[in-house]
């Protein structure tokens, strides 16, 4: 159909020349005079008790002949309006497929593609920088661990060393005779109060980074070692000097209580070496639950430096990486990972110095453990506050997505 004869169909509409309502009530009529027909032959055939008969049939006959010309009649005039209405509907159709941005080859359909293709190249832009953060992030963190296992390594021999040589000079005192009690003084005066850096330095540390160069790891290494020497070099001194002092004081008590043993007869004899040997075995012991002791509160002490560190770190990381967007969004959140139940104990501690005590306990009786942890999350981002404690760890994440 020629572009012309759009327009002629367009204004026959436009003056009025198709008139609708005429066509359709004269059509109307028509149909119901046709239904009326139907039903009187169907009275007919009623009548007669259902039954057909010769005459009913020629009667139907003649009424299905009629029936089908007013279809055709009614057809013949709609035919005619239908195929106008679909030339209408290209034409608006035609209209609404060049602002459509599902239609390749449209300037709305360009416009989107362009809009995609933005998103896809922020999506990529934003992954790979999420990727070098993240990169970043594990190389701090494996930073952190390399330094804090080293630190913990060297205490831990550090204080195996110095809990064998406190029991080597514990002995010089639960071990004397009376015919060493000059040579004994002698060693516990001598005895030396230096933690040898040669001993400190040969304290094997073995590590093998994933994030950092095996060059950067030992540096770390080297750098941790020579910082802790001269902390462990004043320990080792006054653990050393302060026990050296009391073995001196309890040099005279000891030679009284040989003296003793030498003069007393076979029962008391017995009976004061069982309380010697019981002694023995308390020193020992005393000795090694100190050892054990110190190890755990710097085991602690470690693991809460390392929590602390890592989260200063991240938030370093996160702020050196901050950047302003126009379409796209990237957000970072603070996530907490609780490794204990007792991690909880400062969670809510938080939460009711800075909010809690200022709600109903009908407020308070809703809180869930989870809402401890989003509080506490929300208080890190706001004010930089972080909780330390071994039993929380500090993660920080970049979150990335495309507005549309």
């Amino acid at each position: 159909m020629s572009d012309n004869t759009e327009i002629a169909i367009l204004n026959e509409i436009k003056s009025g020349e198709i008139n609708l309502r005429e066509l359709f009530d004269k059509n109307l009529a028509l149909c119901d005079r046709a239904v009326g027909a139907g039903d009187k032959v169907m009275d007919e055939i009623a009548k007669n008790g259902g039954v057909m008969t010769e005459e009913l049939d020629i009667i139907c006959n003649t009424y299905l002949v009629n029936a089908r010309k007013a279809a055709e009649i009614i057809n013949s005039g709609r035919i005619p309006i239908t195929r106008k209405f679909t030339v209408i509907t290209k034409l608006f159709t035609e209209l609404e497929s060049k602002l459509s941005y599902d239609v390749k080859g449209t300037v709305p359909f360009q416009i989107k593609m362009k809009r995609f293709e933005f998103a896809e190249a922020e999506k990529k832009r934003k992954a790979e920088l999420a990727n070098e953060k993240q990169k970043e992030i594990d190389q701090a963190r494996e930073r952190i661990e390399i330094k804090g296992d080293a630190e913990l390594k060297l205490y831990n021999e550090f204080t195996r060393i110095l809990a064998r040589n406190k029991q080597s000079l514990s002995n010089l005192i639960t071990n004397m005779t009376l015919d060493c009690v000059d040579l004994n003084i002698e060693l516990i005066a001598t005895f030396e109060e230096l933690y040898a850096k040669e001993i400190h330095d040969r304290i094997a540390i073995q590590v093998s980074p994933r994030h950092i160069s095996q060059e950067e790891a030992d540096k770390i290494l080297d750098v941790t070692r020579s910082a802790k020497y001269p902390f462990y070099k004043e320990e080792y001194s006054r653990e050393i000097g302060a026990l050296k002092t009391e073995m001196s004081d309890k040099v005279n008590g000891r030679v009284d209580f040989l003296t003793e043993l030498e003069e007393a007869d076979a029962a008391k004899k017995e009976e004061m070496e069982a309380i010697e040997k019981e002694h023995k075995e308390k020193e020992k012991e005393r000795i090694a639950e100190e050892a054990a002791a110190k190890k755990l509160a710097k085991e602690t002490d470690i693991q809460t430096q390392k929590a602390a560190e890592g989260a200063k770190t991240l938030f370093d990381i996160d702020m050196n990486s901050a950047e302003t967007e126009s379409k796209a969004v990237s957000r970072s959140v603070i996530e907490i990972e609780v490794l204990s139940p007792s991690g909880y104990y400062p969670l809510f501690q938080l939460f009711m110095e800075q909010e809690g005590m200022k709600q109903t306990v009908e407020q308070l009786s809703k809180k869930s453990f989870k809402s401890l942890i989003v509080f506490a999350q929300n208080h890190a981002k706001d004010t930089g506050e972080i909780l330390e404690s071994p039993y929380l760890v500090y993660n920080a994440k970049q979150k990335v997505s495309i507005k549309k």
